[in-house]
């Protein structure tokens, strides 16, 4: 049987893989006091605080996956149930450049640009088979979005999409059970 802790596991393991390791994104060396290039962090759940108070710059670019809600729906005369799930996205953008030496404000839109890639590269991902879970896209629940306030040098999007595993009946015993 294939759990929501499984699913977590093995969806972590993708956006890691075929995500995270693909992009390089801007963010920032805190020890060196400069931006640089990396690939994003992907963390399970929730962002850890720091202590310190730019402790968010130093995580950035992030990609966060959270289980939001397990429901049973009926599909085809059966139960299934429907993970709803969030796929948050950080990335980090200052604004500023160097240009002949000297530091000015750039609106390139850096920030806003990187999030949307990476979101929209995720999608593709997800739709073109990508990812070859034991459980099914639910395509008719997905969105993409970013907020409208967003807090410097923060840019955050999310993705929210559901997926459909099979599940046991009441008393079947797990050895027995055969996924979809």
């Amino acid at each position: 049987m294939f759990t929501p802790m499984d699913f977590e596991d093995d969806f972590i393991h993708f956006l890691e893989e075929k995500i995270a390791a693909k992009f390089k994104l801007k963010g920032f060396d805190k020890k060196n006091k400069k931006e640089v290039y990396k690939n994003p962090k992907v963390v399970k759940g929730f962002l850890l605080p720091k202590i310190s108070s730019d402790f968010i710059v130093g995580e950035l670019p992030y990609i966060c996956f959270r289980i939001i809600r397990l429901e049973t729906i009926k599909a085809n005369g059966k139960n299934i149930h429907c993970l709803k799930t969030a796929i948050i996205f950080g990335c980090y953008c200052s604004g500023i450049q160097n240009k002949g030496g000297e530091k000015v404000i750039v609106d390139d839109g850096g920030g806003y640009r990187d999030l949307w890639n990476i979101m929209e590269r995720t999608r593709q991902f997800l739709y073109n088979g990508m990812y070859l879970p034991k459980v099914h896209l639910y395509e008719d629940t997905f969105s993409m979005e970013v907020s409208d306030e967003q807090y410097y040098p923060v840019w955050e999007g999310q993705i929210n999409v559901d997926f459909l595993v099979d599940i046991p009946e009441w008393g079947m015993n797990d050895l027995l059970y055969k996924l979809p």
